[in-house]
């Protein structure tokens, strides 16, 4: 049975690797322990580079070093969206005995990665590349790419990479769903350092040791 593994990054790292040593994440080992018995078709990822504002420079080449390693393998895909930015007025207190001050900050938002993944779930699912699709993700927008994905007669499933269970809409909608184990996280990184398709070493950053 061909299945294809869709991977929502920014999901993945906001809810299992943010904080944890285990960033140098090799997508493969992880889709095979989640999928022991399939046939790994492909490994789409979708996130987007990260803002190098704030003094951020070093996550952005790490960031860089990352998915240089992840293209290095052949199975995985990797598509990227981009990050906007947006001024806007919140408050900087919720106490009640004062009036409510408003500040304004500069927010990013990731663009293009959800639409993406969502696309390449129908299109693979509509050319019949696929038997079975298994989503790494807790996003409740999902919620429709998959009921229409399940109509083409696939199997969709996913896992919410947090520590507590699928979103309620997805819930709705799934054929399947894969409990999240962090301790998988530990069994799934990759070799310190992998070789690009050109035959360049590519090291795991020193700031993930």
């Amino acid at each position: 049975m061909p299945t294809g593994v869709y991977i929502d990054g920014l999901n993945l790292y906001y809810g299992a690797l943010r904080g944890t040593s285990y960033k140098w994440l090799d997508l493969e080992k992880l889709a095979r322990r989640l999928l022991p018995h399939d046939d790994i078709a492909f490994i789409r990822y979708f996130s987007a580079r990260v803002s190098a504002r704030f003094g951020e420079v070093d996550s952005q080449v790490r960031q860089s070093v990352y998915l240089r390693a992840l293209q290095s393998n052949p199975l995985i895909h990797v598509h990227l969206g981009y990050v906007k930015q947006k001024e806007r007025k919140l408050p900087l207190s919720s106490n009640k005995s004062h009036p409510l001050e408003m500040v304004l900050v500069i927010i990013d938002e990731e663009k293009g990665s959800d639409v993406s993944l969502a696309s390449h779930l129908l299109n693979d699912a509509h050319h019949q590349r696929i038997d079975k699709a298994l989503l790494v993700t807790n996003d409740g927008d999902f919620k429709e790419a998959i009921r229409l994905a399940r109509e083409t007669g696939i199997e969709v499933g996913v896992v919410a990479p947090w520590k507590f269970p699928a979103n309620k809409h997805l819930q709705e909608v799934l054929s399947f769903e894969i409990p999240w184990r962090p301790e998988i996280l530990k069994k799934c990184q990759m070799n310190q350092s992998v070789r690009d398709a050109k035959g360049r070493e590519v090291s795991r950053p020193k700031a993930w040791k």
